[in-house]
């Protein structure tokens, strides 16, 4: 339990406006349970792949971009609490959205309570990761990579179809460059031809970030920033705060105990 506790700290010692709070937890023998804020509208994930019948109009390019920016910045930052700091499992299901769909990236250093191997965690196509251990700063990258793919293209990381369909990234490396904009952009947002730009350099980026050596990828605080460039610093700096929909169903005192 000691160590359980002592990773509990790490993980509630991380505080930024833009990452889901950890608000308490419960140990016993059998069952090891935590406490986060309850967001209204789910995961980016469950919204992007699911049968939404408004999809088109809740993720419009600007909100997907504003998804974008927010998942990096609160990236960014735990990256800079430490040089070895890692998020460890990003991926669009650990995107939590907000009544106003702004972004909050949860289940920071969860990965660090358990022993397993790359199959139950982040993405598979990570090429180092052989396993928690393995775990950095730029396999963080990585899978913000494949985060950015997923909000170009509405299309999974990996393939729910058959084990023999390629992942997100080998699919878009196999299309010609010059078919992008019609094969491989959503066309539920890049019909707007006013986005398409914007939409192909947030598209250079991903797969820069998804370089297979990770020397070559950026470092997160550079995506970051980038994003910012590209897409305008000013449009989401003020809706940065915490929203109200975001605490109505928990108190704003942290709690931590220990089992009954």
């Amino acid at each position: 339990m000691e160590l359980f506790k002592e990773h509990i700290a790490e993980i509630g010692a991380i505080e930024h406006e833009l990452i889901v709070p950890l608000r308490g937890y419960y140990y016993s023998k059998d069952e090891k349970l935590l406490v986060y804020n309850y967001l209204c509208n789910g995961s980016l994930s469950s919204n992007l792949h699911g049968n939404r019948i408004n999809k088109a109009e809740l993720f419009s390019w600007e909100t997907r971009s504003a998804i974008a920016i927010s998942s990096a910045r609160a990236v960014a930052y735990i990256h800079s609490t430490s040089p070895t700091a890692a998020h460890g499992n990003i991926k669009s299901s650990n995107i939590l959205l907000t009544g106003d769909n702004e972004a909050r990236l949860s289940e920071h250093g969860i990965i660090t309570l358990y022993n397993i191997q790359n199959s139950d965690f982040g993405y598979l196509t990570v090429p180092e990761v052989k396993g928690v251990q393995t775990i950095s700063q730029k396999a963080d990258v990585y899978s913000f990579g494949i985060l950015l793919l997923e909000l170009l293209t509405g299309k999974p990381p990996t393939s729910i179809s058959t084990s023999e369909d390629p992942d997100l990234i080998d699919w878009i490396m196999s299309v010609p460059q010059e078919q992008w904009t019609v094969e491989v952009l959503d066309l539920t947002v890049s019909m707007n031809n006013s986005v398409v730009e914007e939409m192909l350099q947030f598209l250079q980026l991903a797969i820069h970030c998804c370089e297979q050596s990770p020397n070559l990828r950026p470092e997160m605080s550079e995506v970051a920033q980038r994003i910012e460039q590209m897409r305008g610093s000013t449009i989401v700096r003020n809706n940065w705060s915490t929203s109200d929909s975001e605490e109505q169903y928990l108190n704003e005192e942290d709690i931590f105990y220990d089992a009954i």
